[in-house]
């Protein structure tokens, strides 16, 4: 394949080939092919969003720069729970607009958004009828049902709705008192997935903590497939691994041996900032390019990528996050077709640079190659497979990004 007639591509371009006759894959989740599971494995793009009072400190307590993730900072600045509530009378967000969060989101190229409704601090970004003295209703001046509004943007805009909820671990409650903390965050899982539309998956969290085992995930599991049999949930026993509930997390920092992902489900999240999945005045911001390379290695690997924003305390997204959002919108509006609906661990195919292989899920014989790095010596690249080969084509051969 030569490139003398093709622009030089500093991200990455993508080669499609078609083969001749179909082959059947041998492919990681096979296993993985049930209606409740299809508009994950085809979505292949998503959103997070980890946002509440710890967005207002952003990183930053009496001056000085606290270490860590922005949403732990009651625990990493040793903040009284006195204090860390008085935050609650300051939030009011005065530029949140969920319409606007959910348009930015899909005009990304994102086919789901997950919100964080209650993080460890347990403040609860919804209307919630468990307590009366920490949630945006009852605690804040904004008084606005985020839960709801962001529901039904999604709705509008045809994105899949999906919740983040700290089941293990809740600073206020406290999830210490495990017997009463139980009954309650039930309730409040109840709530959420009855009255805020169809819900796409929950993200649990908070597994490590020394209530928290086997039996009470597997009860956990039940207990929201009862609610809701067509929900989807990570491991509630380990998230980062895919033995159990419906799909692992590679999350950054806390990744898996990559031989795990060989079986089950599985999502890569990636933060935008460096060390902070919630807003952090001060730490610094990742390049977009890198940010999709590593999107199109989870696609390579049949793995769904989610890409985290923490937004401002008044409800605003960082102009560096929407930059990023950006690029990654005018990516996949050229390339999106080699990332949604695609599965990985493609064989049969090899190559001599630097690339990853995705193939359409609905047709053996397309295969795409990503470009990640073409060889600097070299015009031209080698690829060998056992089937003929019909056409080659590059998706596009304009776009550049820095």
């Amino acid at each position: 394949f030569n490139t003398n007639s093709m622009k030089y591509f500093k991200l990455t371009f993508v080669i499609l080939f078609t083969a001749s006759h179909l082959f059947q894959l041998s492919y990681a989740q096979s296993s993985q092919t049930s209606k409740r599971s299809s508009w994950f494995r085809d979505a292949r793009v998503g959103m997070i969003v980890h946002w509440g009072l710890y967005s207002i400190p952003a990183g930053v307590w009496k001056g000085k720069q606290i270490p860590w993730y922005g949403e732990w900072i009651k625990d990493r600045a040793s903040i009284s729970d006195t204090d860390y509530a008085k935050l609650a009378s300051r939030f009011y967000p005065e530029k949140f607009n969920a319409d606007e969060w959910i348009r930015t989101a899909a005009d990304a190229g994102m086919k789901y958004f997950c919100i964080v409704t209650k993080h460890h601090d347990g403040f609860c970004l919804w209307n919630t009828k468990e307590n009366n003295d920490w949630n945006i209703k009852s605690a804040t001046p904004f008084k606005r049902d985020i839960v709801k509004e962001l529901s039904d943007a999604c709705q509008q805009h045809g994105i899949v709705y999906a919740l983040y909820y700290s089941s293990g671990l809740d600073w206020h409650y406290p999830s210490s008192n495990w017997p009463s903390y139980k009954k309650y965050y039930y309730n409040q899982l109840k709530e959420l997935l009855t009255n805020y539309g169809k819900i796409g998956y929950l993200w649990f969290d908070g597994e490590w903590t020394t209530q928290w085992n086997a039996k009470e995930a597997e009860e956990l599991y039940n207990y929201v497939r009862g609610l809701d049999p067509e929900i989807m949930t990570n491991n509630p026993k380990k998230k980062g691994s895919s033995a159990f509930g419906d799909f692992g997390l590679d999350e950054e920092n806390y990744s898996p041996p990559a031989s795990d992902f060989k079986t089950g489900l599985w999502e890569r999240d990636r933060l935008v900032q460096y060390n902070t999945w919630g807003y952090k005045s001060w730490e610094p911001w990742k390049k977009s390019a890198d940010l999709i390379r590593d999107m199109i290695d989870a696609a390579s690997l049949s793995m769904n990528f989610c890409l985290n924003v923490g937004p401002k305390a008044d409800g605003s997204f960082p102009p560096q996050a929407l930059a990023i959002l950006k690029d990654f919108g005018r990516w996949l509006k050229v390339n999106g077709e080699a990332i949604y609906k695609t599965k990985g661990f493609v064989k049969n195919i090899s190559i001599n640079f630097d690339c990853r292989i995705t193939q359409n899920t609905s047709n053996d014989s397309v295969w795409y190659v990503h470009v990640l790095k073409w060889p600097e010596t070299k015009k031209s690249i080698k690829i060998t497979t056992s089937f003929p080969i019909t056409s080659v084509a590059a998706l596009d051969q304009s776009i550049l990004m820095k």
